[in-house]
């Protein structure tokens, strides 16, 4: 999906990749619907789609910031975070509350994942 304001969803800078902030916006561009666990799973789901698009994947991540505008829904979150990851090594993590998103997002994630050099 192609973002929705002037910047880049991923940039590949020697080994590392960025990603910008995303989101749980479906391929039309609407936020999921179905709660904090709906979003979350999106979001991860849009993630890996950049990462593949890098190639890259989940296992690559070494780090996620990740916004949340109502932070009593971090429990649903962490449990959506654990089921998408399932074996996969999770990223290291910084959670903070903020107080609106845009899109009417709930939850939004700026991550960054590093290759290995060949």
């Amino acid at each position: 999906m192609q973002p929705r304001g002037p910047y880049s969803s991923a940039i590949h800078a020697g080994n590392v990749i960025y990603l910008s902030g995303q989101g749980g916006l479906d391929s039309a561009g609407q936020v999921v619907t179905g709660g904090i666990a709906a979003e979350t799973t999106q979001t991860l789901a849009n993630i890996e789609a950049n990462l593949k698009a890098c190639g890259a994947g989940l296992g690559d991540l070494v780090n996620a910031t990740c916004f949340l505008t109502d932070i009593g829904d971090l429990d649903a979150f962490n449990s959506a975070w654990r089921d998408y990851f399932g074996e996969v090594r999770s990223p290291a993590r910084t959670t903070v509350a903020v107080a609106s998103l845009p899109f009417g997002l709930n939850l939004e994630i700026s991550c960054q994942a590093a290759l290995e050099q060949p």
